[in-house]
């Protein structure tokens, strides 16, 4: 870009990157909003007539003094029932995101710049914490803004919900978003919306980034950079020079794992042997991560879930 405006992620700047990956002809910014909202939102389904219309160009202005009964970014309830739709039922939810893209969405000719717009915007929002997560990877399992780096293959109707997850939850429309806007499209005349440039963003990292268009994991084709190096150069006998980009060593990982990934590992038939650790490591820690604590019959609180199974046997 020209200039050297930061750049944050917002409602409105995640729907103009949404209108600029459009199908043609172009469908109306109005229905596009109104439906996106709704994945979120399920009162967004009442939006209608000259309000959805002042709705719509004051979101895609990213406009931090939009105040609507629909857009409710942040609001307990509205969070806590979208939240608890992607605990119940996570593969729906990522069907409606896939259905709003595929009626949408050109992302045979789009879908890559779109990819790799969303992560610089995350990866270069400094609002956003290192750790912060979005449920990336297929099952709704966690990718740390850290690791965005050194993702390789990124599941795009999964990376659009767990932004759009984020946003929703937390960023909503903020004066940095507006900021953003302005940096990525130009004035365009009075009573105009401005015109986005799409050659300001997508184009600077992950040009050799994969787009998966499945929604299920795909074994062969997973590199995600996980916190567990220091098992794989355990692994290989000698630290791993190549190795070292990677988060230290989760050391929750029980013995078990351990022994289970050292025997994948050593029954692997690639060459490419890298590729290999990668993806065994990371759904090994992604399973931990997400099934390491849960509520008993027994007991109201929460405890560590394998410590629980060890005194019942």
């Amino acid at each position: 870009m020209g200039n050297e405006v930061a750049l944050h992620l917002s409602g409105g700047v995640f729907f103009n990157l949404m209108l600029a990956a459009r199908k043609k002809p172009v469908a109306n910014q109005n229905q596009c909003l109104k439906e996106l909202l709704y994945i979120y939102d399920r009162s967004a389904k009442e939006m209608a007539g000259n309000s959805l219309v002042t709705i719509a160009s004051r979101f895609r202005n990213c406009d931090p003094d939009l105040h609507s009964d629909y857009i409710r970014f942040g609001d307990p309830v509205v969070v806590e029932e979208f939240n608890g739709r992607m605990r119940e039922n996570y593969a729906s939810v990522v069907g409606e995101v896939k259905n709003y893209a595929d009626q949408y969405l050109d992302l045979e000719v789009n879908g890559k710049w779109l990819v790799r717009a969303l992560m610089e915007l995350v990866e270069k929002d400094s609002l956003i914490q290192d750790n912060a997560k979005f449920m990336a990877i297929p099952g709704g399992l966690p990718a740390y803004k850290q690791e965005f780096p050194e993702m390789h293959v990124v599941y795009i109707y999964n990376l659009l919900l767990s932004v759009w997850h984020y946003i929703c939850c937390t960023h909503g429309m903020t004066e940095n978003g507006q900021e953003t806007y302005f940096a990525l499209a130009d004035f365009a005349g009075e009573s105009r919306p401005r015109k986005f440039d799409r050659s300001r963003i997508g184009f600077e990292s992950h040009g050799d980034v994969m787009v998966s268009y499945d929604m299920e994991i795909v074994q062969d084709d997973m590199k995600i950079p996980e916190p567990a190096a220091a098992y794989v150069r355990k692994l290989a006998g000698k630290p791993d020079r190549q190795l070292e980009i990677f988060a230290p060593v989760n050391s929750a990982v029980p013995k078990e794992v351990e022994s289970i990934f050292s025997f994948v590992v050593e029954h692997t038939h690639t060459s490419d042997r890298k590729a290999a650790l990668n993806r065994y490591r990371t759904y090994l820690n992604r399973a931990r991560e997400k099934h390491s604590k849960k509520k008993t019959f027994l007991y109201e609180m929460q405890r560590d879930f394998m410590a629980f199974l060890s005194v019942m046997m």
